[in-house]
């Protein structure tokens, strides 16, 4: 459809395939500034022999719809990753583990002295050998598939574009409108909670929510409009949509354990690194009440399963 003019940058993913090296993981460096991390850390990898190409590196659900997606479309694929920066997902590197999620042992915001993680990620591009440069112009259409923590680290690329390249974007969030740029809100496709309805087309975890929107807009909207403007596709995606009812949880209903292990498997996110956190998202915004040894229990053989996709 779009034979090489066309764009899709998604993030990186824990899951990998094989490993890391321990002195390529971030957690054995020791602390500094976003530039001095970078040298030492960037230096580490250079040592390493051993390399496999990104995309089979990759693995879980979030790599495997966009992969679907890219293969369709016969799409260029970047991948934002926290340890190598912005790479093509066809190159080969080495294994590695370095994120940008709080409460990961290998979170490398953990090791900066200083900065955050702009800095961190402007440091990395400047100074990896695995990254390329951020460009649109080749592309008819670029299309952006990313947790909210890495779609902060390349916005203020996207804003940089001219309203040119800004009309070819296509933005696949789970984020309320006021968290994006006001410049890239008319690119942002409306996907939401409906989507993940009892009859949704597409149904997973909030953790690949913007990786299997973007394969439902691939697989549903472009094969009926595949050269309109963002307008068109956005009010084509609210069609969709306005079809669903979002999944209305009934607060206070007692649930199985079978119901619990559904919806922590529906909840499942980065954002939820422990039990703790995720039960307080429950208690609070779900209004779902359960006993703290049970859940942990519950989590637990959900993390032990979702390790294993």
């Amino acid at each position: 459809m779009f034979k090489e003019k066309t764009l899709i940058i998604t993030n990186c993913t824990n899951r990998k395939r094989m490993d890391a090296h321990p002195e390529c993981s971030i957690r054995q460096h020791r602390p500094g500034n976003a530039d001095e991390l970078a040298d030492r850390w960037l230096t580490q990898l250079s040592k390493v022999d051993k390399k496999t190409s990104a995309e089979w590196l990759y693995c879980g659900r979030v790599f495997t719809e966009v992969k679907s997606a890219a293969i369709l479309l016969n799409a260029k694929l970047l991948v934002a990753s926290a340890g190598l920066g912005l790479i093509e997902a066809s190159n080969e590197v080495p294994t590695y583990s370095s994120t940008i999620s709080k409460g990961n042992a290998d979170c490398v915001l953990d090791k900066l002295t200083q900065g955050n993680a702009s800095d961190w990620w402007d440091a990395l591009n400047r100074k990896s050998p695995f990254s390329v440069a951020f460009n649109t112009r080749p592309y008819e259409l670029v299309l952006v598939a990313m947790s909210y923590p890495y779609f902060k680290l390349i916005e203020r690329q996207l804003i940089a574009l001219n309203e040119s390249e800004k009309s070819k974007l296509r933005l696949f969030l789970r984020v309320h409108r006021n968290d994006v740029s006001n410049c890239l809100l008319p690119y942002l496709m409306p996907y939401d909670e409906r989507f993940d309805g009892q009859k949704g087309p597409n149904r997973g975890t909030l953790n690949d929510f913007p990786q299997r929107a973007l394969r439902h807009f691939v697989e549903s909207i472009l094969p009926i409009s595949s050269i309109n403007s963002s307008e068109i596709h956005a009010s084509l995606v609210e069609e969709v949509l306005k079809q669903l009812q979002p999944h209305k949880i009934v607060a206070g209903v007692r649930f199985s354990d079978e119901e619990m292990t559904c919806l922590i498997q529906e909840q499942w996110s980065v954002n939820f690194v422990s039990p703790t956190k995720m039960l307080r998202f429950f208690r609070d915004s779900l209004g779902v009440a359960c006993e703290q040894k049970r859940f942990q229990r519950l989590f637990h053989t959900v993390a032990k399963s979702m390790e294993t996709i």
